[in-house]
């Protein structure tokens, strides 16, 4: 048997806050225990992807690649070196920087969270993945269940510009927690609020993967 292609999912927002980088590291940990060989590129000039990842013992799966400054030719590089799953965390606000990261993907995701602005600033993202012809999927990061008009409202008006994954991520106090230590959500020492991390990480994990491998079996 084959051996899966490599597949680039791209986390891109240009808006600050919108949860990208918890969500960058929680699908590719959920990505790894599917036993690939995953992959980080942290594109963001903050690095906090870097800082979560050294917390974490800077492991060799997932492994954190060295950013050259150009996502293509990292991304062109893991997969010569056999890695599954390549995540691209990028930069908010400078498009010049997001549009090139697009450039690179298999799948764009745009995580944004239940504002007026993070609809509008979607448009940038998704004007970039129109002009590329590279697949995206919105991802609505930090709800409250408590919101359903709004979060109704949100993906009414997100679907006008693309596909929305069908699972939205939960305001969850162990996302913030469990990232400062290296962890994800679905690791964390709340049982209950892991496990509900866990079954929504699944979720969105398990759209993403099949988005991903749709979109490269297509190229």
């Amino acid at each position: 048997m084959l051996a899966p292609k490599p597949r680039v999912i791209v986390l891109a927002a240009s808006k600050g806050g919108s949860g990208k980088t918890s969500l960058t590291a929680s699908l590719a940990v959920r990505a790894m225990k599917d036993g690939a060989r995953v992959a980080l590129v942290d594109a963001e000039p903050q690095k906090s992807l870097t800082l979560w990842w050294s917390l974490r013992g800077k492991p060799g799966n997932p492994f954190l690649h060295a950013y050259s400054g150009d996502p293509v030719e990292d991304a062109d590089a893991l997969k010569a070196e056999g890695y599954q799953w390549i995540f691209i965390d990028t930069v908010p606000a400078m498009v010049e920087h997001i549009e090139r990261a697009i450039e690179a993907a298999d799948l764009v995701i745009i995580p944004t969270r239940v504002s007026a602005f993070d609809l509008v600033a979607a448009r940038a993202v998704v004007g970039f993945c129109k002009l590329h012809g590279e697949p995206f999927a919105f991802v609505l990061n930090a709800t409250d269940p408590k919101w359903k008009k709004g979060i109704q409202s949100a993906i009414a008006m997100l679907k006008k510009l693309g596909p929305v994954v069908p699972k939205s991520i939960r305001h969850r106090t162990v996302y913030a927690s469990a990232i400062t230590a290296g962890k994800t959500g679905p690791e964390a020492r709340d049982t209950k609020e892991a496990k509900g991390a866990a079954d929504e990480i699944g979720a969105v994990w398990t759209t993403i993967r099949k988005m991903a491998s749709a979109a490269v079996r297509a190229k």
